[in-house]
C-alpha cells in the first residue's frame, strides 16, 4: 500500500512538473509575438497597391497585434480582414497601427497621425484596455477617449472595453462599465459605431478563451472579438 501510494505522488507530480514546464514554454512564446507578429503586420501593408482593394486600417494594443492567436493573421484584425474580403469579394489591404502595451494616448499621439496617411475604407479601434489594467482615473479616461474620438473618421468602429471577469486582471471589471459608458456617450455624439465587446466577451468567457498568460486571447478568443466587430461592420459593408 505505501508503495502504491508512493508510485501516485511521484505520478502527480511529474504531472505537475510537466505542466509548470508547458506554461512556462507558452509564455516564452507569447513573450516573443510581439516583434515577430509587428514584423508580420509591417510586411503585410507594404503588399503591391491594387487598383480594386479595400484598405482596412486598424488602431490598438497588443490584442490587436494579434498577441496570443497561434498565427497574427487568426487574432481579430487579421480574422476581420478574412471576413471583409469573403463579403465584398475584393482584395483587403491590412494598416495594422496596433502595438503592444499601446494606451489612449499612444492612439492620439502615434497612431492617429499615422491614419492620416491613408485613406481607409474601414477602421477599427480597440483601446483603452491597458487603461484600465494599469490604473483608472475616470477623467483622465474620459478626455484621452475624447480626443481620440474626436480624431477618427466616420466609418470607424470603436470597440468597448472587454470582460475583465474572468481573467487575471479580474479587479480591473469593477470599473469597466463606467468606461464603457463614456465610450458610448462620445461615440455616439460623433455618430461612431461601437462593437459590443464587453457583452459578446462576457457571454462567451471560459477557462478556454485564453492564452498562457490568462489575460491575452488564445484563437477562440480573438473569435470572440471578431464577432464583436463584425456584428458592426457587417452592416457598413456591402
Amino acid at each position: 500500500m505505501k508503495k502504491y501510494n508512493k508510485l501516485i505522488v511521484i505520478i502527480v507530480g511529474t504531472l505537475l512538473l510537466l505542466a509548470v514546464l508547458i506554461e512556462i514554454i507558452f509564455l516564452v512564446i507569447l513573450a516573443h509575438q510581439g516583434s515577430r507578429y509587428g514584423k508580420y503586420w509591417k510586411a503585410r501593408a507594404s503588399v503591391s497597391y491594387q487598383a480594386d482593394e479595400l484598405l482596412y486600417v486598424a488602431l490598438g494594443d497588443s490584442v490587436g497585434v494579434g498577441i496570443g492567436a497561434s498565427s497574427p493573421n487568426k487574432g481579430y484584425v487579421g480574422l476581420i480582414a478574412e471576413s471583409l474580403e469573403q463579403k465584398t469579394g475584393q482584395p483587403v489591404r491590412v494598416v495594422n497601427l496596433s502595438k503592444s502595451g499601446a494606451k489612449i494616448n499612444d492612439g492620439i499621439e502615434k497612431q492617429l497621425p499615422a491614419l492620416k496617411a491613408y485613406q481607409p475604407d474601414v477602421v477599427t479601434v480597440g483601446l483603452g484596455s491597458n487603461d484600465l489594467a494599469q490604473g483608472w482615473d475616470e477623467d483622465v479616461f474620459r478626455s484621452d477617449m475624447k480626443k481620440l474620438v474626436d480624431g477618427l473618421p466616420a466609418n470607424t468602429v470603436v470597440a468597448e472595453i472587454p470582460y475583465f471577469g474572468g481573467g487575471i486582471k479580474r479587479g480591473v471589471e469593477e470599473n469597466v462599465p463606467r468606461a464603457n459608458k463614456i465610450i458610448h456617450e462620445l461615440t455616439n455624439r460623433k455618430k461612431l459605431s461601437t462593437a459590443r465587446l464587453h457583452e459578446t466577451t462576457k457571454a462567451n468567457d471560459n477557462l478556454f478563451i485564453y492564452a498562457a498568460d490568462y489575460f491575452h486571447p488564445n484563437n477562440r478568443g480573438h473569435h470572440n472579438w471578431h464577432k464583436a466587430f463584425w456584428s458592426e461592420l457587417s452592416r457598413r459593408v456591402y
